[in-house]
C-alpha cells in the first residue's frame, strides 16, 4: 500500500477530498466550497486555475497581492526586455559582422525602463483577476497557506485592486492541541 500524507495508507482514504491531517481536524469550509484552492498567482497558477474552471472544477485563486507572480512583476517579462534591448545596443555595436558600419549607441536607461514597463502593462490584462473571474475562478486577495481557514467575502475586484486580508488561520498544531 502507498502511504498518503496524513500517515494513513491509501486504502483507508474515503473519496477524493481526502486531507493531509490527523484527527481530530474539521475541514474547513474552504475545502467544501472548492474543487481546487491555488495559492498564489502566478504563471503556474494561472494556468492551473484557468484549465480547471475551463473543465468545470470550482476554483480560487489566492494571491497576496496581485495576480502575474515573479515571471511579470519582477522575473521573465522585465528581465526579457532588458535582455532585448542589450541585445539591440550589441548588435549596434558589432554590426560590422554583417557589413554594416558599427556605431555606439546612445542609451538611455530611462527609456528603457519605460519600455520594461510598456511590455508589462500589456500582458498584465492576460493575467489579471477580472479574467479569471470572466473564467469562473474567484480570486480571493489575501495570503493562504496550506492550513487556511475560512476566507474573508472580499474578493479582487479587477485589475488593479487593493490589497484585502485574510482572517488569520490557525495552525494545524493549535487545531490538534485544541488551542
Amino acid at each position: 500500500m502507498r502511504p498518503t500524507w496524513g500517515g494513513e495508507s491509501s486504502a483507508s482514504r474515503e473519496g477524493h477530498r481526502s486531507h493531509a491531517h490527523a484527527d481530530p481536524w474539521e475541514s474547513p469550509d474552504v475545502i467544501d466550497r472548492y474543487d481546487l484552492v491555488i495559492l498564489e498567482g502566478g504563471s503556474a497558477g494561472l494556468v492551473s486555475a484557468f484549465i480547471a474552471a475551463g473543465v468545470g472544477a470550482r476554483v480560487a485563486l489566492v494571491d497576496r497581492d496581485r495576480t502575474g507572480g515573479d515571471c511579470l512583476w519582477t522575473g521573465c517579462v522585465p528581465s526579457k526586455s532588458l535582455i532585448a534591448a542589450a541585445r539591440a545596443a550589441h548588435r549596434m555595436r558589432h554590426a560590422d559582422a554583417v557589413g554594416l558600419a558599427p556605431v555606439e549607441p546612445a542609451i538611455d536607461f530611462a527609456r528603457v525602463i519605460d519600455r520594461v514597463h510598456a511590455v508589462i502593462a500589456e500582458i498584465e490584462p492576460h493575467d489579471c483577476p477580472a479574467r479569471l473571474r470572466d473564467a469562473g475562478v474567484e480570486v480571493i486577495v489575501g495570503k493562504g497557506n496550506s492550513s487556511m481557514d475560512r476566507p474573508s467575502k472580499r474578493t479582487a475586484a479587477g485589475c488593479g485592486s487593493s490589497r484585502r486580508s485574510w482572517r488569520p488561520a490557525q495552525s494545524l498544531t493549535s487545531r490538534r492541541s485544541g488551542a
